[in-house]
């Protein structure tokens, strides 16, 4: 049989390639394939992949780049890319609707009795939204939505001040579903510069289990992650069926794949006891102040009605680490958070967090994230990402 050359276009900062073509690749047919994937943007610039015409191409790539695509291949196209209402190619996304629901679940999961939602305006955004809505109003709770949109690529002071008086006017305790992992990261930031718990005032969930966001965060997040091996394997389908012509593209109805969703629980949605409130009242204050100043233990314990014993021990059960470790992790994750979503001066920011000293700053940085601030920045400025 006739070997098939297959693209596979997709933007840079895809998480979970590999289970994607792990799915395209469990495909009968896809044994006489040959994929190669091809990485955007750089084929913006470099056009000498699109004189080798492949026989069919999936691709996951941000919708300004579709048409210039298109307009370059002249073979079946199976699209993975869930950001319009009717996509105009045959595609395979993930049911967002379902997203939703699956998240509601869980919030509902934790007995707490106010909601919210908050999205980026996109339209797997409003469908998660739908979908998360429906099912906690089914269980006659009340749930809040974001009325602006929380663009991490375009966020300014003006939005973050309407984020974070949207966050301290919301009921407590809260549960949240955010449409990305990034918009959850913006709002669990938020929460810890306004002194709001998280977990414990504030759960917080996100949507696709991208380990930069939800393992190396703290706390680290909740998150619901998409079927890509699924979705390849349905995609491989679908591309095989165009090729033969057993199907016209024009004929293809969106498939959305439910099979494979999950929630994968963690610190962000930790389920607290009443036993806890002391707790949770000291981790507000260090999320409140470490980000600010210098903070000690001693005050810390001057504010809760336990032993430096007893809070070290809980929050060692709970997260993993002690009180003296919260404080350095807030003042950290603060900095990263200036520094990746501002344009301040290392010297504002600096003197924002309470270092009497530019030069005393980079040193507390480098001792606890082995790299200077300025080389920090540089690698983790925010850009602008495809979910």
């Amino acid at each position: 049989m006739k070997e098939k050359r297959i693209a596979l276009y997709v933007d840079f900062l895809t998480w979970n390639l590999r289970e994607l073509v792990d799915g395209i690749r469990s495909e009968p047919h896809a044994s006489t394939w040959k994929v190669h994937a091809h990485w955007m943007p750089d084929l913006v610039c470099d056009h000498q992949y699109y004189y080798q015409q492949p026989d069919g191409a999936i691709l996951y790539i941000r919708p300004e780049w579709m048409p210039q695509v298109q307009a370059r291949l002249r073979c079946p196209i199976v699209n993975l890319t869930n950001h319009d209402q009717r996509p105009k190619l045959p595609s395979v996304l993930p049911d967002d609707h379902e997203i939703g629901v699956i998240g509601a679940r869980h919030l509902l999961g934790l007995g707490v009795s106010n909601f919210a939602f908050a999205g980026d305006g996109r339209y797997y955004a409003k469908c998660r939204q739908r979908g998360f809505s429906a099912a906690i109003h089914k269980k006659h709770r009340r749930c809040a939505i974001a009325t602006h949109e929380i663009m991490t690529d375009r966020l300014n002071a003006g939005l973050l001040s309407a984020t974070i008086r949207w966050l301290r006017e919301l009921p407590k305790p809260c549960g949240i579903m955010a449409a990305t992992d990034p918009c959850a990261l913006t709002l669990i930031r938020l929460c810890e510069s306004t002194g709001i718990c998280v977990p414990g005032e504030i759960f917080i969930a996100g949507v696709n289990n991208a380990p930069e966001y939800c393992e190396l965060n703290d706390p680290e997040l909740s998150s619901i992650s998409l079927p890509y091996w699924h979705m390849g394997k349905a995609a491989a389908n679908t591309l095989q069926r165009l090729m033969n012509k057993e199907v016209a593209a024009s004929r293809c109805n969106v498939q959305r794949i439910t099979q494979g969703i999950k929630l994968v629980k963690r610190h962000s949605t930790l389920k607290l006891g009443r036993a806890d409130n002391a707790v949770t009242k000291a981790l507000a204050f260090i999320r409140r102040e470490a980000g600010i100043r210098t903070l000690s233990v001693e005050e810390v314990l001057s504010t809760v009605d336990i032993s430096r014993f007893a809070l070290d021990n809980t929050l060692q059960k709970m997260l993993g680490y002690s009180t003296a470790e919260a404080i350095t992790r807030v003042r950290i994750g603060h900095l990263k958070y200036m520094l990746g979503n501002t344009k301040d001066s290392i010297k504002k920011i600096a003197s924002n967090a309470g270092f009497k000293t530019t030069e005393a700053m980079n040193h507390y940085f480098r001792r606890h994230a082995n790299v200077a601030p300025s080389a920090w920045r540089k690698k983790h400025a925010v850009g602008v990402r495809v979910y």
